[in-house]
């Protein structure tokens, strides 16, 4: 919750400055992950599609990537990201 409005912006910020074909989004130290989280991971997906740019999310631990799974975004993310 804390920082998902800040990752959010640097996704938006590397989105429109650099126009990269693939970015990624590495998990690894994150140990929770809120709603606020979600919707910034959401966020930047939709954005990245709206920007022909790949997204990869990488380093889901498994409680991370259970409560990826359970909310559906996992799905959502998956379709490019064979690491989820």
């Amino acid at each position: 919750m804390a920082t998902a409005d800040h990752v959010y912006a640097v996704v938006e910020a590397t989105l429109a400055a650099d126009h990269p074909t693939q970015l990624v989004i590495d998990l690894t130290a994150v140990t929770f992950l809120d709603c606020a989280g979600i919707r910034a991971l959401i966020s930047a997906q939709r954005a990245a599609s709206d920007r022909a740019t790949n997204l990869r999310v990488v380093g889901a631990s498994r409680h991370i990537q259970r409560v990826l799974h359970l909310t559906g975004v996992q799905d959502l993310l998956a379709g490019t990201n064979p690491e989820l």
